[in-house]
C-alpha cells in the first residue's frame, strides 16, 4: 500500500507539548517530528504548576469565576475557602 502524496509522514509524533517536549534528543537530528498541542507550548506544569501548584490554584480560579458570576445571573456568597 502506497501513502498519498499529500499526506505529510513522520518518523516520531509527540502528543502534548509539556514534557513530551523533552523526547527528541540528538540521535534524532535527522528525524522528522511533529509535536501537537492544542494549546500554550510547554504545557500544564510550565503554564499552571504541576500537581502541589494545581492542588492551591483550582479552588483560587473557582473563587475568580464565582466574582464574576453575576454578570451571568449567578449571584452567590462565599463564606470561606480551606
Amino acid at each position: 500500500m502506497s501513502i498519498p502524496r499529500d499526506i505529510e509522514t513522520y518518523d516520531l509524533i509527540i502528543v502534548g507539548a509539556g514534557s513530551g517536549n523533552m523526547i527528541p534528543g540528538p540521535e534524532m537530528e535527522s528525524w522528522r517530528i511533529a509535536i501537537v498541542e492544542p494549546n500554550q507550548f510547554g504545557g500544564t506544569c510550565l503554564n499552571r504548576g504541576c500537581i502541589p501548584s494545581k492542588m492551591l490554584l483550582y479552588p483560587a480560579e473557582v473563587v475568580q469565576h464565582a466574582r464574576h458570576a453575576a454578570q451571568l445571573g449567578v449571584h452567590h456568597t462565599l463564606d470561606r475557602v480551606d
